[in-house]
C-alpha cells in the first residue's frame, strides 16, 4: 500500500494540543518571520513566574496554539454552510485566513505585554492610531511587514487572496461570512484565543484544575447562523451548555487565582511604574517610533529579558523599583480582601474607577501621603466577568445563540450577554482590595492600619450595596428577564 502524504506537511509538538500540523511551503515563512519569532522571547504572563515558577511560557507557543484552534474552528463552521454561502470566497482561503489571524493576533505585544500597553503605548502613543495599543500596532506590523510576504507566497495558489481577507478583518471592514472568520479568533464568547490561553496558562502555572475546558466539544457543537441583515453569527448546540459553563467557570477561576493573584498584581504595578518612568531611557519609545516608521530592527529584539536586564542596570538609587524586582519582594502588602461580591450585571468601568477613588479618598483622610516614589497604598477594584465585554461592543458578536436541532430546521434561542452568566450560574463578581506599603505599618502600627482600611472598605461596601443591590444575586425582575428570550425557527 502506497501512502501519499503531502511532502510539505510539518509538525510542531505542543504540550497542550499534541501535534500541530502546518504547511512548510505556505506557512513556515510566516512562522519564521523575525517579528513572529520575537514572540518566543515575550512571556505570556509577564512577571507571573515570580509567583508561579513554571509560568515562563511564551506568546509564541500561545500564538501557535491559537493558529491551530482557529483553523479547526473555522473549518468546522465553514463546512456547515450551504452551497454558495461563502459569498464567492474560497473555503481554503478563509480557513487559512483564520490560521494567519490566530498566529499574528499577539504580534503587536511589546516586552511584558499588557504592562507595555498601559505604560508605553497608551501614554506615549495615545494620539497615534497606528500604535495606541498592541492590537493597533499588530495591524501596523501586518500591513507594513507581513502582507506583501504572504501575497507573494500565496500568488498563483489556491490560497491566493487570503492576505487580503486578513487585511480586511484587521481593518474592521469585514462583512458577511468574514464575520465567522473573525469570531473564531476574537470578539466572541469562546474564541480560539480564550480556548488556548486558559488551558495553556493553567498548565504552565500548575493550576490545571482551574483551566480544564472541553474545547473540542465547543468547536464541534458550533453552527453558523445567517442573520436577516446578511451577517453571520455562531450558535452553540444547547446540549453543549455544560462545556460552555465549564469554560466560563475556568475563566473565573484563572482570573481569581492566577491573573489577579495579589502578589502578581503588585509586581505588575511595580513593573508598570518602572516602564512608565524609564520608557524613553530604555529605548522603548524609540523602538516603537522606528517600527511605525518602517524600521523593525530595534523592536524585533525588544525582548522581556533584554528590557529586564536594562532595568536591573539602573541601580537601586536611581530606580528603587528595580531593587524590589531583583529581590522578588513587593513594597506593598495586601491588607484587605473582601469575600466575593456577586453582581446581577456587569459594572461599567467608570463606576469601578469611582469605587477606587472613594476608597482612596476615605483612607487618605487617615494616612498622610508623602512625595515618596512609591505610594503609601493603592486600591484595586477588579470585576471578574465570565462573559467578555467585547461581545457587546460595536462589531462584537452580540447576543449569545443557542441552537436546538429539529426535524424541520434549527431553532435559535437569543440571549443577551449580561443574562448568559445568570442562566449558566457563573455570575460576575467584584473584588475590592487595598494594598498598603509595608513601612507604613511601622509608622502607624499594624492595628491602626487594619482599622483604617477596614472602616473605609466597609463603608464603601454599604454604599455599593445600596446602589447596586449586590446582596441580591438575582432579583425577581431578573428571574422574569431570564424567561423572555427570543426564539425563532430557521
Amino acid at each position: 500500500m502506497e501512502l501519499h502524504a503531502p511532502l510539505s506537511r510539518g509538525y510542531i509538538r505542543d504540550p497542550v494540543h499534541g501535534y500541530i500540523v502546518f504547511d512548510k511551503k505556505m506557512e513556515k515563512p510566516l512562522i519564521d518571520h523575525l517579528l513572529v519569532q520575537r514572540l518566543r522571547h515575550i512571556r505570556q504572563l509577564q512577571l507571573t513566574y515570580l509567583v508561579y515558577p513554571g509560568a515562563t511560557h511564551s506568546r509564541f507557543s500561545h500564538s501557535i496554539g491559537v493558529m491551530h484552534l482557529a483553523g479547526r474552528f473555522a473549518e468546522t463552521l465553514l463546512e456547515r454552510l450551504g452551497p454558495g454561502e461563502t459569498e464567492g470566497y474560497d473555503t481554503g482561503s478563509l480557513v487559512e485566513s483564520a490560521r494567519i489571524l490566530g498566529l499574528i493576533h499577539d504580534i503587536g505585544h511589546g516586552p511584558f505585554s499588557h504592562a507595555f500597553d498601559e505604560a508605553v503605548l497608551s501614554r506615549y502613543f495615545r494620539n497615534r492610531r497606528e500604535a495606541v495599543n498592541h492590537e493597533a500596532l499588530g495591524r501596523t506590523i501586518y500591513e507594513q511587514y507581513i502582507k506583501d510576504l504572504l501575497s507573494k507566497q500565496f500568488y498563483g495558489t489556491h490560497l491566493e487572496g487570503a492576505e487580503e481577507i486578513v487585511s480586511s478583518i484587521l481593518s474592521d471592514r469585514d462583512r458577511g461570512v468574514l464575520n465567522l472568520v473573525r469570531f473564531v479568533v476574537k470578539d466572541f464568547y469562546y474564541p480560539a484565543d480564550l480556548l488556548d490561553f486558559l488551558v495553556r496558562d493553567s498548565y504552565y502555572t500548575g493550576t490545571v484544575e482551574y483551566g480544564f475546558i472541553d474545547a473540542s466539544r465547543l468547536i464541534e457543537s458550533s453552527y453558523p447562523v445567517r442573520l436577516d441583515s446578511g451577517g453571520y453569527r455562531v450558535a452553540l448546540d444547547r446540549k453543549a451548555d455544560g462545556a460552555l459553563r465549564g469554560l466560563l467557570q475556568a475563566k473565573v477561576s484563572m482570573y481569581e487565582y492566577v491573573y489577579l493573584h495579589h502578589s502578581n498584581r503588585a509586581y505588575d504595578r511595580l513593573l508598570k511604574k518602572i516602564l512608565d518612568k524609564y520608557a524613553v531611557d530604555l529605548g522603548l519609545v524609540e523602538a516603537v517610533e522606528k517600527l511605525v516608521g518602517g524600521d523593525p530592527s530595534s523592536y524585533a529584539f525588544l525582548w522581556d529579558d533584554v528590557v529586564y536586564h536594562h532595568i536591573m542596570s539602573l541601580g537601586k538609587e536611581e530606580c528603587p523599583g528595580a531593587e524590589y524586582l531583583r529581590r522578588r519582594y513587593s513594597p506593598w502588602k495586601l491588607e484587605y480582601t473582601p469575600i466575593r461580591i456577586p453582581l446581577i450585571r456587569a459594572i461599567p468601568n467608570r463606576v469601578l474607577e469611582g469605587i477606587k477613588a472613594r476608597v482612596e479618598e476615605m483612607i487618605s483622610e487617615k494616612i498622610q501621603l508623602t512625595e515618596s516614589p512609591i505610594e503609601e497604598f493603592w486600591v484595586e477594584a477588579a470585576e471578574i466577568r465570565p462573559v467578555p465585554p467585547t461581545v457587546a461592543a460595536p462589531g462584537g458578536h452580540g447576543p449569545f445563540l443557542f441552537a436546538y436541532k429539529k426535524d424541520n430546521g434549527i431553532s435559535i434561542e437569543s440571549i443577551k450577554p449580561d443574562k448568559l452568566s445568570s442562566i449558566l450560574g457563573v455570575i460576575p463578581t467584584l473584588h475590592i482590595r487595598v494594598y498598603v506599603r509595608r513601612d507604613i505599618y511601622a509608622t502607624l502600627g499594624r492595628d491602626r492600619v487594619k482599622q483604617i482600611v477596614l472602616e473605609a472598605s466597609e463603608t464603601v461596601m454599604k454604599e455599593l450595596d445600596e446602589a447596586y443591590k449586590i446582596g441580591d444575586i438575582i432579583s425577581v425582575q431578573e428571574k422574569e428577564n431570564l424567561e423572555s428570550h427570543e426564539r425563532v425557527t430557521m
